[in-house]
């Protein structure tokens, strides 16, 4: 099924007005032949006005509650209007989970370019773009400054920019996702006009809305757009917890009242993702883990299975669930307070979405936890989120005057390893460097490919020398290195080789490809910065810059701890104050909704019969394969026995911190309900049992662990990872 005569309406352009702007009735008749293809009743608060001021070519920011169609509101617009609408989105889920439900729903117009897409599809898709098959095109911020996508997308004829999850623009652009910050310098290069733009999002307090405007460089005409977040469904309830022990049993209790039913449990750390997961393992429940650590296809997987129903259970970090459309989720519980209210009221939003047309629950259940020394990861973020003004200056000094090509492994904390990941605070530096006007960004540079010829590439260079002696030298010059280094390509080495800039000899490669004279792919790629010339750092400008920053994720932080470690009189109504909605209730009135201000709310987990004994029987039951699982991983670091003990307890701090591969392990801290006494007691009765042998490695003073060839095949045999 599609939109009847959507060929004709994506191609006409709208019929102008008295004041040279699209027609409003002109939209509102094609607005609502979209309305009655795609089956609504009616559009929902906001949607109609949000679509008609995007397609008269203005600037909107938007704030629609979760389930209330943000998504509606640039998809539309592009399905009925002239030209090809780019949506930059934050997340790959929540690209293929768009995409998938429009083709879902019959519109073939839509595709998606991300990591995880050939470059070969890639130039399939932006060809089809330019043919006027695609009408929505959505990328990461990181995509839009790509060499090979900006080569391409030349020929697109672009005519609008949604950015979704635009509070993320404000929450990650100063720090963690510079790129963010940078959406309409990189789409101004690649287009080559300023467009027209649209910002949405589900949840923004008015700093970030004016933050939002501000770092996109939008120009409304009107106010924003801001829907109620209230979200009445939601039942949202405190769980204050003794220590970490206690919180882990409440997880178990409260996911045990929901079992078979869609949950997520979104936890502060990486190693909380695995411990946890393996925990409610213990006690049947259909569960995985889920963090950015985890490469492409294993989240992917995750995704699809928890979409599918496959698994029940997540237990996330909060890269988790934005792109999860999923309308039966029956509970969210938070392991502590994210660190601002924004990110608390985002990640609730995910359950009961489908409440209101029934293809979810009626209601919702978010279960805050709270021990009396949580949210410690608040000062992680706040010290990560700004650099000092010394480490930028310390990455200005190398930095010569002109273009600079940075591989970014160089700035990894170990710069000599392989696909180092860069060192957050370093990229920053340079961001904030670009920002004052010491540096500027250019589009990045391909730091490893591979170039090949085709079956025809003598005769078609001949023919080129003919009708283009310049182009036909460049192209022979490569094609000569390629044949005396073979055909993997590495731009800052040929580089060097050719006397060109890696932009340059991109520029060849890409000519040489168009005119089917070699094949050339990328896979990896580095960073450009120019330094301006005479330009030395504003020290005052930065310190600002630096200290508004930092006082912002302190301030968030701070209000979030307040929210969770407080007593409001009603949770509800404290964050919509928050959010800057006025009150929805008389004074004294109950929400009806939280166990603050309706304390005799039912708790549906109290009465699971589980208690710390069960606990940690089922622990017990599980340890022995826990144990044979990280011995034999790590059996190559020599680590000793004692190391071996804490790290399956959790022990990973002190005066002699355990080892990075030790502390990120996934077998981390799994059997840290047990005392030291239990755990030493079940390794000496697995080697008396023969199954593990107690060695010295190398001649050292201490002992170690290993596998034994009975306690390898048992771990083959029983033990599924």
């Amino acid at each position: 099924r599609r939109i009847p005569g959507i060929e004709t309406l994506s191609q006409a352009a709208l019929e102008v007005g008295d004041d040279g702007s699209p027609d409003r009735p002109a939209i509102a008749r094609r607005l609502e032949r979209a309305r009655e293809w795609l089956g609504f009743e009616e559009w929902r608060p906001g949607q109609h006005e949000v679509m008609t001021r995007f397609m008269r070519g203005e600037d909107v920011v938007a704030v629609l509650p979760t389930g209330f169609g943000k998504s509606v509101t640039y998809q539309v617009p592009a399905l009925v209007s002239p030209g090809v609408t780019m949506v930059v989105s934050p997340l790959i889920a929540l690209m293929r989970d768009q995409v998938d439900n429009l083709r879902a729903r019959g519109v073939t117009e839509a595709a998606a370019i991300y990591s995880g897409v050939g470059q070969a599809e890639q130039q399939a898709i932006l060809a089809g773009a330019a043919a006027g098959h695609i009408k929505l095109l959505y990328v990461s911020p990181e995509r839009l400054w790509s060499p090979v996508f900006r080569t391409w997308l030349k020929e697109v004829d672009v005519a609008r920019v949604a950015v979704d999850e635009a509070h993320c623009i404000s929450l990650w652009g100063h720090s963690f996702r510079p790129e963010y910050a940078m959406i309409p310098r990189a789409v101004a290069e690649v287009t080559g006009a300023r467009l027209p733009t649209l910002a949405v999002t589900a949840t923004a307090t008015s700093e970030v809305l004016e933050d939002i405007a501000a770092l996109l460089d939008l120009r409304p005409s009107g106010r924003p757009l801001v829907g109620s977040v209230n979200r009445p469904e939601i039942r949202y309830y405190l769980e204050r917890c003794r220590n970490r022990k206690d919180r882990d049993l409440r997880v178990i209790q409260v996911v045990e009242a929901f079992r078979r039913r869609s949950a997520i449990v979104y936890v502060p750390t990486r190693r909380d993702t695995t411990r946890l997961s393996g925990l409610l393992r213990t006690f049947g429940n259909r569960v995985r883990p889920y963090n950015g650590a985890m490469c492409y296809t294993e989240r992917q997987h995750t995704e699809d299975a928890f979409r599918h129903g496959e698994i029940d259970v997540v237990v996330a970090t909060k890269a988790f669930g934005l792109g999860i459309d999923k309308p039966d989720i029956a509970l969210i519980v938070h392991l502590e307070m994210p660190a601002s209210i924004e990110e608390y009221v985002q990640e609730t939003g995910r359950v009961a979405r489908g409440a209101r047309d029934g293809t979810g629950p009626d209601i919702g259940t978010a279960v805050l936890l709270v021990t009396p020394n949580d949210c410690g990861i608040h000062e992680f973020f706040a010290r990560s989120a700004v650099p000092e003004l010394e480490d930028i200056e310390r990455e200005l000094a190398p930095l010569a005057v002109g273009m600079n090509y940075i591989d970014p492994a160089r700035l990894s904390r170990r710069p000599g390893t392989e696909d180092a990941e860069p060192d957050q605070l370093r990229v920053l530096a340079l961001h904030y460097l670009d920002r004052v006007g010491v540096l500027r960004r250019h589009r990045d540079f391909v730091l490893r490919g591979r170039v090949a010829p085709v079956e025809d590439t003598g005769r078609r260079l001949a023919d080129l020398r003919t009708r283009d002696p310049e182009s036909a030298r460049k192209a022979d010059d490569v094609l000569r290195l390629v044949e005396r280094e073979g055909g993997e390509y590495r731009g800052l080495d040929w580089s060097s080789r050719l006397g060109m800039s890696p932009g340059e000899i991109e520029a060849v490669l890409f000519d040489m490809q168009k005119r089917d004279l070699c094949w050339f792919s990328s896979w990896k790629y580095g960073w450009v910065f120019e330094r301006i010339e005479g330009v030395r750092p504003d020290q005052r400008h930065l310190d600002r810059l630096i200290r508004r920053r930092r006082r912002s994720v302190e301030d968030r932080a701070r209000r979030a701890r307040r929210l969770a470690h407080g007593r409001p009189d009603c949770r509800r109504r404290e964050m919509l104050r928050y959010l800057g909605e006025s009150d929805p209730f008389e004074r004294g009135y109950s929400c009806g909704g939280c166990d603050a201000c309706t304390p005799e709310l039912p708790r549906p987990w109290a009465g699971t019969g589980i208690g710390v004994e069960q606990m940690r029987e089922a622990v017990h039951e599980g340890a022995d394969a826990i144990i044979l699982v990280l011995i034999d991983d790590v059996e190559g670091g020599r680590w000793s026995r004692r190391n071996l003990v804490r790290t399956l307890r959790g022990e990973g701090g002190g005066p002699h911190p355990l080892p990075e591969r030790l502390r990120l392990h996934s077998c981390f801290d799994r059997l840290g309900l047990l005392d030291p006494e239990e755990v030493e007691g079940m390794i000496d009765g697995m080697i008396r049992d023969g199954y593990l042998e107690e060695v010295r490695p190398g001649g050292r003073t201490y002992k170690t662990l290993r596998l034994t060839d009975d306690g390898r095949s048992l771990l083959r045999g029983r033990y599924s990872r």
